[in-house]
């Protein structure tokens, strides 16, 4: 990736799915390690990774005067919702409580 235009075409499909698939997973592994050694509460990670309705609001009031950031506004929001998953998969995978356990 050269550059912040290549992240953006990747975001919005342009590149390979399981490049952005990868990245969500490690940003999803650094909140994880940010649980396990209690830097931060799954509150903290939730409210991190997610968009809140005030900051949706704003989002979309953005995009209404700058259409062409939609896209970007939409991937980003993607890419968002895709580390939230991918977190989610750890936690029930067990990945975290076993290493909360193990060390």
């Amino acid at each position: 990736m050269n550059s912040t235009q290549d992240f953006w075409d990747m975001l919005a499909g342009k590149e390979r799915p399981t490049e952005i698939d990868g990245q969500a997973r490690a940003e999803a592994r650094c909140f994880a390690h940010c649980l396990r050694s209690g830097k931060m509460t799954l509150a903290q990670v939730c409210e991190t990774i997610g968009v809140s309705e005030s900051e949706a609001a704003a989002l979309s009031a953005f995009v209404k005067v700058h259409p062409e950031e939609e896209v970007i506004i939409l991937s980003a929001i993607a890419f968002r919702s895709l580390v939230a998953e991918k977190l989610e998969d750890l936690l029930h995978g067990g990945w975290i409580f076993l290493t909360l356990i193990t060390g």
